[in-house]
């Protein structure tokens, strides 16, 4: 069973990629939220907290919480690899999964859309 501030993050977050929350649009108030989900203004700020961590929700000062513009899908193709310093030790592992949840937001992404994560790691 999810918790609640998952549960209304999920809310909030349908209401976002539904459209019914537009760009840059202000939310009601911690306190008018609060009372709408039934819940404490802690498990809001965790709910909220949540959705701001997925880059959805901003809070801006003397505004309050905002919605967050989508963020723009960055795609890089080819182009040649540079020598670089034979120190360095560099390595990218991949891994192929679907699109669930909040990842289907922040990509724009239908339901379980094949994805790929990358990792990389310099040192």
């Amino acid at each position: 069973m999810p918790s609640r501030r998952h549960t209304i993050a999920d809310d909030l977050r349908t209401r976002i990629s539904t459209g019914h929350l537009k760009d840059s649009e202000r939310l009601a108030s911690k306190t008018q939220l609060a009372a709408h989900y039934k819940v404490s203004a802690a498990t809001l700020r965790n709910a909220l907290a949540l959705l701001q961590a997925e880059g959805l929700v901003e809070r801006a000062h003397g505004k309050g919480n905002v919605v967050r513009p989508p963020l723009r899908r960055l795609t890089y193709v080819g182009g040649g690899r540079k020598p670089v310093d034979p120190a360095l030790q560099d390595g990218i592992r991949t891994t192929n999964t679907r699109a669930r949840r909040h990842l289907r937001t922040l990509l724009m992404v239908s339901a379980n859309s094949p994805v790929t994560e990358f990792l990389r790691i310099a040192h």
